[in-house]
């Protein structure tokens, strides 16, 4: 009696664990499927981006070269070679090997103008176009005021960009467009920009691509200025990038991320409120580090143009040296507060400042070491810098194009 029920029980769980193996195993097809291509496929993801971040370094190369150097086979590299060539992201170069030996083929970043950027800033916009080397030449860019009427800029926009597009014969496949303020990441809209009112709400990198019938990306002015300053192939994977120009941002690069926030928020420093009865910011808040911060706080304080005001500086004019320290001042404490708060292992500083004041790292430096934790601000390099948003733009998009290119 108890043998057979045992029987009926142990063939009833046989039978429900095999209908369990039907509803939810994976085919073994589809196993031997995955193995064979999804594993290559990441590889070659990988090797790409090895292989270009080495030709970025090198002026020209060959596929045995470059395969020694990164200790990939010849015959992955032949493989990746032609699909950059289809892509265009690399060409032969005309330069000839003349080492000892069979000659070799050499191959060089397409030296066409691949990317554009546009930086709208609170005062100037700049547009600009470069070769997959980031090189920013003054031939390939040109200024002119913001204004503060956006049909009227994007109008302008589509001028230049066209007329400069056409005497540089620049093809333009993927253009970068940089602003100030709140970036939603998901939409690409403007959400909040203290400084330029008249931007919220609207999405320029996709009315801008439109009208230049180029595809465009968006990216904030301070992770543009933060890519500025490593070189492209530079491993800093800990380093914080402030800026104190027109207004006051910050760039958080942690574990080699960027830090962006639920929102893409991330990094907004300068509304940090340092004196609640202070002065009336562009956000809403009064006394927020930016209304007492930024370059543009300084030449205000002076009532002189920011050129003048910062040559009057350099010669040590007492009224205007004043008012560089007492801006480098409150500088110090939104650095100090950064330091407490992110512990980097580097921090990039842009400011005019810097320019004409000859004391301005060691000041900034002393005033901030008195506000922050000696442990952190004693393993943090504190460095200006005059690698600007442009450049950074011009880099983001290319990183960008690689990845569309290559994947």
């Amino acid at each position: 009696m108890y043998g057979g029920r045992s029987l009926y029980i142990r063939t009833l769980v046989l039978m429900l664990l095999s209908i369990a193996r039907s509803e939810h195993a994976v085919p073994m097809e589809k196993v031997k499927k995955t193995n064979r291509y999804g594993l290559p496929h990441i590889v070659r993801q990988v090797n790409l981006k090895a292989v270009i971040r080495q030709m970025r370094q090198m002026e020209v190369f060959s596929k045995i070269d470059l395969a020694r150097e990164l200790g990939i086979s010849t015959t992955t590299m032949t493989k990746l070679y032609a699909q950059l060539e289809t892509d265009h992201v690399i060409e032969k170069s005309p330069e000839r090997d003349t080492s000892f030996g069979r000659p070799k083929i050499l191959y060089r970043l397409a030296p066409t103008l691949q990317v554009g950027a546009i930086v709208i800033d609170v005062e100037t916009t700049t547009l600009c176009f470069s070769d997959l080397q980031g090189e920013l030449l003054i031939r390939n860019q040109i200024s002119f005021p913001t204004g503060d009427h956006l049909q009227n800029l994007f109008a302008r926009i589509e001028k230049e960009f066209t007329r400069l597009r056409e005497k540089l014969e620049a093809p333009c496949r993927l253009l970068g467009v940089c602003i100030p303020g709140l970036i939603e990441k998901d939409s690409g809209k403007s959400m909040l920009n203290p400084n330029l009112h008249w931007l919220e709400e609207t999405c320029p990198a996709k009315e801008l691509g439109e009208r230049l019938n180029c595809p465009s990306i968006l990216m904030h002015e301070e992770k543009a200025l933060n890519r500025a300053q490593p070189k492209a192939t530079d491993d800093l994977s800990d380093y914080i990038t402030i800026d104190f120009s027109a207004g006051v941002g910050m760039s958080v690069v942690a574990n080699g991320k960027y830090l962006s926030g639920t929102s893409g928020f991330a990094g907004e420093i300068g509304h940090i409120v340092m004196n609640p009865d202070g002065k009336l910011c562009g956000c809403g808040n009064r006394g927020c580090l930016e209304t007492l911060a930024s370059d543009l706080v300084f030449h205000t304080e002076t009532g002189s143009p920011m050129d003048e005001a910062l040559l009057q500086l350099e010669k040590g004019e007492q009224r205007t040296t004043e008012a560089a320290l007492k801006v480098i001042e409150e500088q110090a404490k939104g650095i100090a507060a950064v330091i407490n708060i992110f512990n980097p292992k580097k921090l990039f500083v842009y400011s005019r400042l810097a320019e004409a004041y000859p004391k301005y790292i060691e000041t900034l430096r002393s005033k901030a070491g008195k506000r922050s934790l000696t442990l952190s601000f004693d393993r943090c390099t504190i460095e200006t810098t005059r690698k600007g948003k442009l450049q950074g733009a011009l880099l983001l998009t290319i990183d960008q194009l690689i990845e569309q290119a290559t994947f």
